[in-house]
C-alpha cells in the first residue's frame, strides 16, 4: 500500500531549470561553458536515471557521480553520455571503468598507469581528468607537482588527458577572497601547463556557487548539482530568475 506521504519529482521543471541556467551562462560568458550535471547519491535523492535523462535532454553534455556503481547504474539504463567519476579509484574498479567508457578523475600516476595497461589490452582509450588541490585539501595533486604529473600522464599510451580541474571550497560564501585565491592558483597552473604543451580541452573549477559568483571562472565546463534541481547553494549568490525546486513533499491530512 502507498504511504500517506510521498515525494514528487517534476522532470519538466528540471528541464526548464537547465534551460534557464544555459541562458544565464550565455549572458555571463562570452563563450558559454558546457554543462555537467552532478547526479551522485541517486541524483541527490531525486532519482539518478530519470534526472540524468532530463538534464541531458535539456542540453547538458556530461554527467558526474561519486562511485563506479553509480556510473554503472546509468550505463545499464542506456545512458551513453560521458560520465566523470569523482574521487580516488581502487584497483579492482578499473576494469569496469575501461569496459564502460567512464572518465576517471586522477591525482597520481599509479591509477592512470594501470588504466593504460588495461586499455591497451582491450584496444580502448580511457579519458582522465587530473585534479589539482587548490585549497579544499580533500584530494588532488599539489600545485607544485601538477605540471610534472600532467607530462607523465600525457605520455601514457591509450590515455587521453581530457580534463584538468579543481574545486572551490566556499564559492557561495559572503567573502569571495579565498575563492579568488583558488582561481589565481588554478590559472597559474593552467598557464604553466600550456607552456609545456599540455592543454587539456576541458578545464573546470565551478560548482553551483562558483558558476553564479565567478563567471570569469567558467572555463570550458561547469559542474552543477543543486542548481538544476532548483536550489541556490546559499543566500550569497545571485538568483537565476524563474528557477524552481524540482522536488515537492506531499502528504494526506490525517
Amino acid at each position: 500500500a502507498l504511504r500517506p506521504a510521498w515525494l514528487e519529482i517534476n522532470l519538466a521543471r528540471l528541464r526548464d531549470n537547465v534551460a534557464l541556467i544555459r541562458q544565464h551562462a550565455a549572458r555571463s560568458s562570452a563563450r558559454p561553458p558546457l554543462l555537467l550535471g552532478v547526479v551522485k547519491a541517486d541524483g541527490f535523492g531525486h532519482g539518478a536515471v530519470e534526472v540524468s535523462r532530463a538534464i541531458l535532454s535539456a542540453g547538458a553534455s556530461h554527467l558526474a557521480v561519486a562511485a563506479v556503481g553509480e556510473a554503472l547504474e546509468l550505463r545499464r539504463a542506456g545512458i551513453d553520455a560521458p560520465i566523470l567519476v569523482f574521487g580516488q579509484r581502487a584497483p579492482d574498479e578499473l576494469a569496469d571503468c575501461v569496459r564502460h567508457a567512464l572518465t576517471v578523475c586522477v591525482n597520481d600516476a599509479e591509477i592512470p598507469a594501470a588504466l593504460s595497461r588495461l586499455a591497451s589490452g582491450q584496444g580502448r582509450t580511457v579519458k582522465i581528468h587530473l585534479k589539482v588541490n587548490t585549497g579544499m585539501n580533500r584530494y588532488g595533486v599539489a600545485p607544485a607537482e601538477a605540471v610534472r604529473l600532467a607530462l607523465v600522464l600525457q605520455a601514457l599510451p591509450r590515455i587521453e588527458l581530457e580534463g584538468f580541474f579543481s574545486h572551490f571550497v566556499m564559492s557561495d560564501a559572503a567573502d569571495p577572497s579565498f575563492s579568488r585565491e583558488q582561481l589565481q592558483v588554478f590559472r597559474g597552473i593552467v598557464a604553466a601547463l600550456a607552456q609545456r604543451g599540455v592543454r587539456p580541452p576541458l578545464r573546470h573549477l565551478c560548482n553551483s556557487g562558483g558558476f553564479l559568483n565567478f563567471p570569469e571562472a567558467h572555463f570550458e565546463l561547469v559542474r552543477l548539482g543543486l542548481l538544476p534541481l532548483g536550489w541556490l547553494p546559499s543566500p550569497h549568490v545571485p538568483p537565476v530568475a524563474g528557477l524552481a525546486p524540482v522536488m515537492t513533499l506531499k502528504a494526506r491530512a490525517a
